[in-house]
């Protein structure tokens, strides 16, 4: 993997961008003393975005976004201090919401709602500290 940036006293510093084997873009986003700071975004193979969002001294912070290979949203919800934090929708390949649900410092927490494939709702299901309390 390629990648271009700036060094600052042996350190990353500003822009930095890497690229696939196949020339397309992997990772693009600056450096501030060799931690990532400030918004993000990661391509597969053949440059379609599949991950973005913003880092704080190397810890993912704010909205962060997860794509599909075909674009198609997977997962989307927020980071306070690199751990999930509120509340994250994940979605089926096919774009259909598939569970939503509030985190709290990483851990499952709350009442969590599952849908079926035809979109109808299957279950709610209760978490306290990432285990389940109540179906």
């Amino acid at each position: 993997m390629a990648s271009r940036g700036t060094w600052k006293d042996g350190l990353k510093s500003g822009a930095w961008t890497t690229w696939n084997e196949d020339g397309s873009e992997a990772s693009h986003g600056d450096y501030v003393a060799d931690q990532k700071n400030g918004p993000w975004r990661f391509g597969a193979t053949g440059g379609k975005v599949v991950e973005q969002g913003s880092f704080d001294n190397g810890r993912e912070t704010g909205e962060w976004k997860f794509f599909g290979a075909d674009g198609s949203p997977l997962e989307s919800g927020p980071y306070v201090n690199g751990l999930a934090q509120g509340r994250w929708t994940i979605h089926r390949a096919d774009g259909k919401k598939a569970s939503q649900g509030e985190y709290e410092n990483g851990l499952s927490q709350g009442d969590w709602t599952y849908w079926n494939d035809d979109g109808s709702e299957k279950e709610h299901v209760e978490y306290s500290n990432g285990r389940i309390e109540k179906h």
